[in-house]
């Protein structure tokens, strides 16, 4: 009796085993990516502009793509705001660029 217990609790474990492996390997992996604000201090623009610089950090940090924040982050002069922070929400697709005066949101292209 012990022996068959034993049998059908290995069997169901193998089982449970088998299925999550399977399902491990649908999942897509994770991808991970640098954001790097521009420009960080001051307001030089010569190192990347007025936007957010994008990297692939799995691949070698290759520069993927630049989000230009060309005519956002003005001060009263209309000169730009240095971006003091950056941070993104998988939850709401946005990209949150924050200077001392302003929060900017940005949504994700579809396609």
């Amino acid at each position: 009796n012990s022996r068959l217990q034993f049998a059908l609790i290995a069997s169901f474990c193998a089982l449970t085993i088998a299925h999550t492996a399977i399902a491990a390997e649908k999942i897509a992996p994770i991808k991970r990516y640098l954001y790097v604000a521009s420009p960080g201090v001051r307001n030089y623009l010569q190192w990347g502009g007025h936007g957010v610089l994008i990297f692939d950090i799995d691949n070698d940090h290759k520069f993927l793509r630049r989000i230009s924040l060309e005519g956002y982050g003005l001060n009263e002069q209309g000169k730009i705001l240095n971006i003091k922070g950056v941070c993104a929400s998988a939850k709401t697709n946005r990209l949150y660029v924050s200077t001392l005066r302003q929060l900017i949101a940005l949504a994700r292209e579809r396609g």
